[in-house]
């Protein structure tokens, strides 16, 4: 690559930001991290910082920070996010955005209704014959169509201009991410307790496993919707135990009838960018459910930039208009494994013996675990020491808090009467 680079934007707050940040600036890529707040990835050596406004406050506000600075660019950016409200933002001004940048987003229809989960559960639910069913909290009750158990959770994580919508915030809807329902007490109990949410939250038929039964096959689509790189992988681990984002996860493989269906929904979606389709493998039956279809960089992304199906470089270079291959897919089973070390020692040191003691290990044991060809430790970067010592503190902080939080609900909580 001969000449100046087109620089890229990462815009957003997740984990993702700083992988994406490094994928790109050890390629010697101009990064700018556009976000409302410094994050990780802010300080790292490979980045600029610009701030830009809230999407969730303030969507216009953002994009035209992001044109402003494109502006001020030799070439157009390419832009990234790994935030759903992010992801809709761009989506929505896609065609502002491409008259100075090359935007790595889906079209706005697609991105809203992949973001709203009520929406996609009614898009999917005679399409994707792998998808549970599902329905919206305010039409379920008991024999309509759903047996207990059943999973309540909230139609979106993050929304563009929720504040302006009235929407619940953020971290109201993180707290209800993911809730049991076994029987119809359980049911009267989460209506009480949620009344007020229940417009913004869904039913949706209960897939038995942990966050070891989750598997992404994960795409980068050209814009005739060819998937030209593909990536599998499993989380062998995530915080809380049941559903929880992963602490460590590894390359895997999936069965070839869960690739043709991927493949099958990119095509009717005409979906083009960077996606996570995210399947739980019922432990029950071993039959793979699709649970949802991410439209855009996922947190764990980083994993795919130590090999060859180096997804967010790939679709770098192919939206700056370079010759790529026709398909490149990841390694095989177990080949690589990517950790977040600061969690996943919290997680099986200490808050895995309230939330799934199964999981709890010896240090031997959880070093035994982290063996792969090649492991990919989140937080460390040799040739980016100021990010690596900021991901070790931030991370530390969050896990600190994380365990106070789980020790004092066990003091308060009731004790079984004798």
């Amino acid at each position: 690559m001969s000449g100046p680079q087109h620089p890229v934007f990462v815009v957003g707050v997740g984990t993702d930001v700083l992988s994406l940040v490094r994928i790109f600036g050890a390629k010697g890529v101009p990064c700018w991290v556009c976000s409302s707040r410094r994050v990780p990835g802010a300080v790292s050596r490979y980045a600029r910082y610009f701030p830009v406004a809230d999407p969730r406050e303030d969507e216009e506000g953002m994009i035209a920070d992001l044109v402003a600075l494109a502006r001020l660019q030799s070439r157009p950016p390419v832009i990234f996010t790994g935030c759903d409200q992010h992801a809709q933002a761009l989506a929505r001004h896609r065609d502002r955005l491409r008259e100075v940048a090359l935007p790595c987003i889906a079209r706005s229809e697609v991105v809203d209704l992949l973001v709203h989960k009520a929406d996609f559960s009614a898009w999917a639910s005679d399409r994707i014959g792998s998808y549970p069913r599902s329905m919206p909290a305010c039409q379920f009750h008991p024999g309509n169509g759903l047996e207990f158990p059943v999973v309540a959770k909230p139609n979106h994580r993050g929304f563009s201009n929720a504040g302006k919508l009235g929407l619940p915030s953020e971290e109201d809807l993180h707290e209800r991410r993911f809730s049991l329902i076994s029987n119809a007490a359980d049911w009267t109990a989460y209506q009480d307790c949620n009344r007020d949410f229940l417009p913004h939250i869904l039913i949706q038929e209960y897939v038995s496993g942990t966050s070891a039964s989750k598997f992404s096959v994960c795409l980068y689509a050209d814009s005739s919707s060819k998937i030209r790189a593909l990536f599998v992988g499993r989380r062998l681990r995530g915080y809380p135990a049941l559903y929880g984002d992963a602490s460590l996860l590894q390359s895997d493989a999936v069965p070839r009838e869960v690739l043709d269906e991927v493949a099958a929904m990119v095509k009717l979606l005409g979906y083009q960018g960077i996606a996570e389709a995210e399947f739980n493998c019922d432990d029950r039956t071993g039959r793979y459910r699709l649970l949802e279809m991410n439209p855009r960089c996922w947190g764990w992304i980083g994993i795919t930039g130590a090999t060859e199906c180096n997804i967010p470089w790939i679709a770098y270079r192919d939206l700056i208009g370079e010759a790529i291959a026709p398909r490149v897919v990841g390694p095989g089973p177990g080949t690589i494994k990517m950790v977040y070390l600061v969690q996943d020692a919290a997680s099986v040191f200490l808050r895995y013996r309230w939330n799934y003691p199964e999981w709890v290990m010896s240090p031997r044991a959880w070093w035994r675990s982290l063996r792969a060809d090649q492991l990919v430790v989140w937080e460390i970067d040799r040739h980016d020491w100021q990010g690596t010592i900021v991901c070790f503190a931030t991370m530390a902080i969050k896990a600190v808090k994380s365990a106070f939080r789980q020790v004092i609900r066990k003091l308060v909580a009731p004790r079984p009467r004798s």
